[in-house]
């Protein structure tokens, strides 16, 4: 479902950190600079999402950095490369919220949001983030199809534990293991990613006839 932009009043205390650092081996391609509109999928991607907030968002990458960083027209944004990211999206994890931690210290949370969340628009993420304004002081994960996951919410008070999480894993397993600090927020949005070549077809088909709400 593709949702169009409306009026709304971006965040100012709130850093998009978008994970964009996986080799994508099922695409066959590099996934992050996909042509969508005749612009890379990661420019695609930013420049709907960031109608949500005032901060310039942190992209973190690791495959292919150097071929994504070449082919994008993104400004105002804050790059990371994550050395490290074959070991895993924990590792990304942690070089986003390093660098949440560095140049973001005074922001409230971090709202952790992947690149191939094609389905998730900005009205999307204004909506979690007025759910999360609710008990600020917890974090706040999407829920769709039994599971949770991003876009994932955290406040700042739950940084230096992310930071230090294990590299091999994502932010599912910190979820469960804090779930006394968690809520949920149904996202059926946010189970479809763009993983293979005929999701890639499905999203462009998708993009020729747009369901609008």
């Amino acid at each position: 479902m593709i949702h169009k932009t409306c009026k709304m009043q971006p965040h100012s205390d709130i850093v998009l950190l978008v994970m964009a650092a996986g080799e994508a081996s099922r695409m066959g391609s590099i996934k992050q600079v996909l042509p969508i509109f005749g612009i890379p999928l990661i420019d695609f991607q930013i420049s709907r999402w960031r109608f949500a907030f005032r901060i310039d968002p942190i992209i973190v990458t690791g495959a292919y950095s150097e071929e994504i960083y070449q082919q994008s027209d993104l400004k105002k944004v804050k790059w990371v490369h994550n050395i490290n990211w074959e070991s895993g999206l924990g590792s990304s994890i942690v070089s986003g919220i390093e660098t949440c931690i560095k140049y973001h210290g005074d922001a409230k949370a971090c709202m952790l949001i992947v690149l191939d969340q094609v389905h998730i628009g900005p009205s999307h993420l204004i909506r979690l983030i007025e759910e999360w304004r609710r008990q600020p002081e917890q974090m706040i994960a999407s829920e769709f199809e039994r599971t949770i996951g991003p876009p994932v919410i955290f406040p700042r008070g739950f940084w230096s534990k992310l930071s230090m999480i294990n590299h091999t894993s994502g932010a599912g397993s910190f979820l469960y293991k804090n779930t006394d600090s968690l809520r949920k927020y149904p996202l059926p949005e946010a189970s479809f990613d763009l993983d293979s070549p005929p999701d890639y077809d499905f999203f462009l088909e998708q993009l020729k006839f747009p369901k609008i709400s």
